[in-house]
């Protein structure tokens, strides 16, 4: 699943495989890991519903935000990753990410 703003922000969703084999929080502090070797600064962590996420801001002169949310259910990684164009875009759409990730399945 993949939808856009007219602003160009996205959220797409997606699956992995639990390999290897991992629970929420093992997953989120390795995905939490890697986003900060790559530049990106932690501003929430937090669960929504099922999903462990964290939002990341993107240290640059037009810096962005990118949420990733996950769930470990059986032998897959239910993945769910949000870009937010801007500040603008992230103070705009965030509440309403956080309350459908809430009740994803």
């Amino acid at each position: 699943f993949v939808a856009r703003s007219a602003g160009g922000s996205f959220i797409r969703t997606g699956e992995a495989e639990n390999e290897p084999i991992g629970d929420g929080s093992y997953w989120k502090n390795a995905l939490d890991t890697v986003m900060k070797k790559k530049n990106y600064i932690k501003e929430k962590e937090g669960k929504s519903g099922e999903f462990l996420y964290s939002l990341f801001k993107y240290k640059s002169v037009k810096p962005f935000y990118y949420l990733i949310a996950l769930k470990v259910k059986n032998d897959d990684i239910k993945i769910v990753e949000v870009y937010l164009n801007n500040e603008k875009e992230m103070d705009t759409h965030i509440n309403d990410v956080l309350k459908s990730i809430e009740k994803a399945k």
